[in-house]
């Protein structure tokens, strides 16, 4: 699915969301190889959390109301879900939500006066 670099992820129906925790987050990286998914996954949450990298489980985050199958590890309250989106890696983090992963994509708004 293209989605144009300009443009922004943001979180829908993800309430208990804390973005002022700095292991929030939502990235979209490129090179997405699906042999690779849990080992990036792995490296994300390590990035986010000093606990011990509990097992995967299987997840589904939605992107502009399509579904995409990946994988989550979740501890000490911090979530960490990746997926692959075509040739890129979709990456969530949340802290304290345990629903279902949202996201949509919206155009940044112009700062421009016409």
């Amino acid at each position: 699915m293209p989605v144009n670099p300009s443009s922004l992820i943001v979180p829908l129906n993800i309430p208990a969301r804390d973005e002022a925790d700095p292991r929030s987050g939502i990235s979209f990286g490129s090179g997405y190889q699906p042999d690779r998914l849990h080992a990036d996954l792995d490296a994300e949450f390590k990035r986010r959390s000093t606990e011990p990298v509990p097992s995967a489980e299987p997840v589904t985050v939605v992107l502009d109301g399509v579904e995409y199958e990946g994988l989550q590890l979740s501890a000490g309250g911090l979530r960490v879900a990746a997926a692959g989106v075509g040739t890129r890696l979709l990456v969530v983090s949340v802290v304290g939500w345990d629903g279902p992963l949202i996201l949509e994509t919206v155009a940044p708004r112009s700062t421009d006066a016409e």
